[in-house]
């Protein structure tokens, strides 16, 4: 867990200023840079449950901090939610270093597991992550839809607005296949006032929702749900009909949908093409215990 170079510390040895500058830099130049402030970082350790005391920072004597890994944890589950390096010293261990502190404090705090996300396309990431032990376990995939596309057929059945907080009163039973930790239920609670929800109903029963948010000319489907006693072929494409008619001219964005998810083949008829693919690879740090999470 040492560095010749750098020191690994724990991150909340450092001011929430220092984290997001180096959270910012480290993934500046990522496909989708992330740059945040001290307060929305604040907003993502609430909401995600990341653990300061178990993520950890590079510091370089005279440079100051150089890398950053955030650990995030539920019951016996681990997420490594952020692992990032200036570019200046990546290829040097570093990353590596941290990893490996994050590792050893997943496996300090009782976790069975860890988790994390890696696009398919940065080999040297996936290579450094099947070295410590993380292998793949499934695909997630970015859909989107762009206007250009052209508006779809009207659907037989239409979604109307519907209170978000009813909508994922059955959360879990409503997907099928697991989202991803940004996506969870207990991930998405503290953002559910600034979200719209979208119900379409079939004999009176809600047997499809949706969440969105709108970000200029980008409607960005949050989380779409789907009746247990249906399937998704009969009402997602309706529901996902009915919210493309209504912003027409807008960008339809669906973020870390599972590649197993019954929501793919829909969106894909549907004219929305993959513009993102990433692995959630999963490293088991301990036996489960009997009766465990």
């Amino acid at each position: 867990m040492s560095h010749p170079e750098v020191q690994i510390i724990p991150a909340n040895a450092v001011s929430w200023d220092m984290l997001a500058h180096i959270l910012s830099r480290g993934y500046a130049d990522y496909p989708e840079p992330a740059s945040v402030t001290s307060l929305q970082l604040r907003q993502m350790v609430a909401a995600w449950d990341i653990d300061l005391s178990g993520s950890a920072v590079a510091l370089r004597e005279g440079e100051g901090l150089v890398g950053i890994g955030l650990l995030a944890l539920r019951g016996r589950r681990a997420w490594i939610s952020g692992l990032a390096v200036v570019p200046e010293w990546r290829h040097r261990g570093v990353g590596r270093a941290i990893l490996n502190r994050l590792i050893h404090e997943a496996r300090e705090r009782d976790a069975a597991h860890a988790i994390l996300e890696v696009l398919i396309d940065n080999e040297p990431a996936i290579a450094l992550y099947k070295s410590t032990g993380f292998r793949i376990r499934r695909e997630l995939l970015t859909w989107e839809r762009h206007p250009e596309e052209g508006p779809l057929p009207v659907p037989p059945l239409r979604a109307e607005r519907s209170a978000v907080t009813f909508l994922v009163q059955d959360f879990d039973a409503w997907h099928p296949e697991p989202p991803r930790w940004q996506r969870e239920l207990r991930s998405l609670r503290p953002f559910l006032k600034s979200l719209d929800g979208w119900a379409l109903r079939e004999g009176g029963q809600v047997a499809a929702y949706a969440l969105t948010f709108e970000r200029g000319d980008e409607l960005d489907l949050v989380d779409v749900g789907i009746a247990p006693w249906t399937t998704a072929r009969a009402v997602a494409r309706p529901l996902l009909q009915s919210l493309q008619l209504l912003h027409m001219d807008y960008l339809l964005t669906l973020r870390y949908l599972p590649a197993g998810d019954p929501l793919s083949p829909v969106l894909a008829a549907l004219g929305f093409h993959v513009r993102r693919r990433q692995y959630e690879m999963r490293l088991e740090l301990a036996p489960q215990r009997a009766g465990g999470a």
